[in-house]
């Protein structure tokens, strides 16, 4: 399961290991006056690599043929 593989990610790398990687743009799109929580943060860096880093991505099969 790929939530596996990133826990591994984290195990390896450490705790900030995507939360180092949240984006900048992101949090400046947000409220300013709520703050990201760590789990959030989390989250946001976690969705961030998969679409920007993990080389194992599924891309979707768009079948025109039907």
């Amino acid at each position: 399961m790929l939530y596996e593989v990133f826990n591994s990610f984290k195990e390896t790398h450490g705790q900030d290991y995507f939360i180092s990687r949240v984006s900048e743009e992101i949090v400046q799109n947000l409220n300013p006056k709520l703050e990201l929580r760590e789990y959030q943060k989390e989250a946001f860096g976690r969705f961030g690599f998969y679409f920007n880093s993990y080389q194992e991505r599924q891309f979707p099969d768009f079948d025109t043929s039907n």
